[in-house]
């Protein structure tokens, strides 16, 4: 039998989809075997811990897990790129806001002035608040179609399947009816600051 640093990335998407849980399991030991200490070497030159790569880890291995069980991934990259960009992304929403990481972001992106992150990465803590106040005032659905949308950047299709809508038009429908809503509470508080696309 191979070793599980041995596995091919199309025998682990095979042993995933595989009803059988040992095959679940041996999948799960290759991506561990294969891909944990690229990512734990990543967070600890990025000031993080041995559990923060523990933690950031699991989170992405069980995104990309439930995905391919699910069949909503169709991966056209290389399994190590996949884990590794959602990982890399999970740790930079981490570090967002704290300036005493801002170095570590400016590698990332290039450049950073005055702590200000190019205009798709500003997230600091007033911000914050004023999405977290606009999401309280609007229903649980839109509250999590949104949050879907925004903050885990899943596509229509995605969300219609995550939501248990009949489709992707569906999902769209619904998000331009919360952006809507949000639109006229915005206009009647223009104490918030707050673009959406």
């Amino acid at each position: 039998m191979k070793r599980t640093s041995e596995i091919s990335d199309s025998e682990i998407i095979t042993l995933i989809r595989s009803a059988n849980e040992k095959s679940n399991n041996t999948a799960l030991k290759a991506l561990y075997s294969q891909y944990y200490d690229i990512i734990k070497g990543y967070i600890k030159q990025n000031n993080g811990t041995d559990d923060d790569a523990k933690d950031i880890f699991q989170e992405s291995v069980v995104i990309f897990y439930k995905k391919i069980k699910s069949g909503d991934l169709q991966l056209n990259c290389k399994i190590k790129t996949y884990i590794y960009s959602v990982c890399k992304n999970k740790w930079l929403d981490k570090l967002r806001g704290v300036k005493n990481h801002t170095r570590i972001l400016q590698r990332e992106y290039g450049y950073i002035d005055n702590y200000e992150l190019p205009a798709e990465h500003m997230e600091n803590t007033e911000r914050i608040k004023s999405i977290e106040k606009l999401l309280n005032s609007v229903s649980s659905d839109c509250k999590k179609v949104l949050r879907l949308f925004y903050y885990e950047r899943l596509n229509m299709n995605e969300i219609a399947i995550k939501m248990g809508y009949k489709g992707e038009q569906s999902a769209k429908n619904k998000k331009l009816k919360c952006l809507k809503y949000i639109r006229q509470f915005l206009n009647k508080n223009p104490g918030f600051d707050i673009s959406l696309r």
